[in-house]
């Protein structure tokens, strides 16, 4: 047996039975000041500040994020290593952020300049690298038609 956390409204679920679609995982609002702050420092060096201003506009009530849409710290640094950032850069999001922080795909889109639809992908993919059990919404992912199925399998 599988032991998760229990939460109203979550269904957890094999993601290799089925990838689910986006709008199925489960979501909540993730609160990033910490983030915000060290974005504000990047798309400054960077001469990004439309985007800046785009993220904080859409983080100002919480961030919705889909809850197993992420990579660590670590996972970040490794990245990061392997993309050929330098040792300043790699420093800079270690000292900051610390090491059980997740960072979700609009967060990696905005950071890095990337679509957003790309980190989503890539970060689906590395948590099921790493854990094929997820969130989804219950509500999204509940069977409909109960008689109908009681029917199908009992009437016949």
């Amino acid at each position: 047996n599988i032991v998760k956390p229990g939460k109203d409204g979550v269904e957890w679920d094999d993601f290799f039975l089925a990838l689910p679609e986006r709008e199925h995982l489960a979501s909540f609002s993730k609160e990033v000041p910490l983030f915000i702050r060290f974005l504000r420092v990047v798309t400054d060096e960077h001469g990004r500040n439309e985007a800046f201003l785009a993220f904080v506009e859409r983080a100002k009530n919480g961030l919705v994020v889909e809850s197993d849409a992420f990579i660590t710290t670590e996972e970040l640094l490794a990245l990061m290593w392997k993309n050929g950032f330098s040792e300043s850069e790699r420093n800079a999001v270690q000292f900051t952020f610390p090491a059980d922080y997740k960072f979700h795909y609009p967060e990696l889109a905005v950071l890095f300049d990337i679509a957003e639809e790309d980190t989503y992908k890539f970060c689906m993919r590395t948590r099921m690298e790493a854990s094929h059990i997820g969130e989804l919404d219950w509500a999204m992912v509940k069977r409909q038609g109960f008689i109908r199925d009681h029917w199908l399998m009992f009437g016949v």
